[in-house]
């Protein structure tokens, strides 16, 4: 039996017929391993890929979804000479502005710490890195939202401000 395998093992690697059945037993080795990997990897890579989904791209993508709701339902319930939209937006617009000196602030503690302890406190700055990080992800969330309805907020006004200017103005000649 030893002097099969050698005999076969000698075929296989120092003749060109070996090397050829080596390489396609090698390739077909090859396809069944990466068939069986990503028939095994696909629920895995369905639930990170939806993991990063909701993490990164529905956290944004909300914000404008649900200000563009608000922005729509409250344009075709009230009429657009109340104000109420606007204290709206302005309040929205305060509340990112505060989100964002507590991003602002957070980043810099965060540098404040690394500078100072380096890394003697490592428990604390992992701690202060994550708050800035979420702060910031909070801060951008709020930014989103508020630029969304911001948007359409003072276009409407521009294109009412438009038309009560030309209106004045033709009034006048």
């Amino acid at each position: 039996m030893m002097v099969d395998i050698a005999i076969l093992k000698n075929w296989l690697l120092q003749t060109i017929p070996g090397v050829i059945v080596l390489g396609a037993l090698g390739s077909i080795a090859g396809a069944i391993v990466i068939y069986a990997v990503r028939w095994s990897i696909k629920p895995i890579r369905e639930r990170v890929v939806g993991f990063f989904y909701r993490a990164f791209v529905y956290r944004y993508y909300r914000p404008i979804k649900i200000a563009e709701t608000i922005r729509a339902t409250y344009l075709t319930h009230k009429p657009p000479e109340t104000d109420g939209y606007l204290l709206f937006v302005l309040s929205g617009f305060l509340e990112a502005i505060l989100a964002l000196l507590l991003a602002i602030s957070a980043i810099v503690f965060t540098i404040g710490m690394a500078v100072i302890y380096r890394l003697e406190r490592p428990i604390l700055l992992a701690i202060s890195i994550s708050i800035s990080i979420i702060l910031t992800s909070n801060c951008l969330k709020e930014l989103i939202f508020v630029m969304t309805l911001m948007e359409t907020a003072f276009r409407d006004l521009e294109k009412q401000t438009a038309k009560n200017v030309s209106k004045k103005l033709q009034s006048k000649k």
